[in-house]
């Protein structure tokens, strides 16, 4: 029933100061959840300019060929493109998401 469902779409909120670990903490996270099979991984964070950062993260993790190929960062792709990638992580911000969002329901 309604806890199948609820723990197929849970999600993960960490906040803190700069420096304090959030993306290496994060990137432990998309190991544990590769390990149990999950494919599809969202990566919000406050700015674009991360986003080399968190492949970094990955890639010091043992994940240095999935964050080359399977890592996509949803400032890309125009917000009316269709994402066909069926495993991997999207790295999107805060910002990007509101503006997709606004388009969307226009």
């Amino acid at each position: 029933g309604d806890r199948n469902v609820l723990a197929k779409r849970c999600g993960f909120l960490l906040g803190d100061s700069a420096g304090m670990g959030k993306g290496r903490t994060l990137a432990g996270f998309v190991v544990e959840n590769i390990s149990r099979g999950r494919k599809k991984h969202n990566w919000v964070s406050v700015s674009s300019d991360l986003y080399e950062d968190a492949k970094r993260d990955l890639s010091d993790l043992g994940l240095d060929k999935y964050a080359s190929k399977k890592c996509y960062n949803l400032g890309n792709y125009k917000s009316r493109d269709a994402i066909k990638q069926e495993e991997g992580v999207m790295f999107t911000t805060y910002n990007y998401n509101t503006l997709i969002a606004n388009n969307r329901l226009d």
